[in-house]
């Protein structure tokens, strides 16, 4: 499955670290993303990439939405309305979403430990 890069809408593979075409790397940049410290990368998708990241001194979870198509805004849109309505103890809260640099993010909750897919 490949991904579009944000800057010359080629496709990329979700392995790649930047765009072999136009070398577009926005997720990898030295340290920032916005006002987002970017402390290390947690994660990687088909769709999006996850940082530990820290913004005045809090610390969290910062999901980047990798394609500019209107089907995957529209996916994540729906992801940030459902975890935003949700208020349950296991269940990470979202501190913020938007758009930065042409990348949609979301900011939540940063929990610690090992990573789901390796704990099942």
């Amino acid at each position: 499955m490949l991904i579009e890069c944000a800057r010359c809408g080629k496709p990329v593979a979700p392995t790649d670290d930047s765009c072999g075409a136009c070398g577009f790397d926005p997720l990898n940049d030295p340290c920032r993303f916005g006002p987002y410290e970017l402390i290390e990368r947690r994660g990687r998708g088909g769709l999006s990439v996850v940082f530990k990241a820290r913004k005045n001194g809090t610390v969290c979870a910062l999901k980047i939405l990798e394609s500019r198509r209107q089907k995957r805004l529209d996916q994540f849109a729906r992801e940030v309305a459902v975890l935003t309505s949700l208020s349950h103890p296991n269940v990470v809260k979202i501190f913020e979403s938007g758009e930065q640099d042409g990348h949609r993010f979301m900011a939540m909750e940063f929990v610690d430990g090992i990573p789901l897919d390796a704990a099942i």
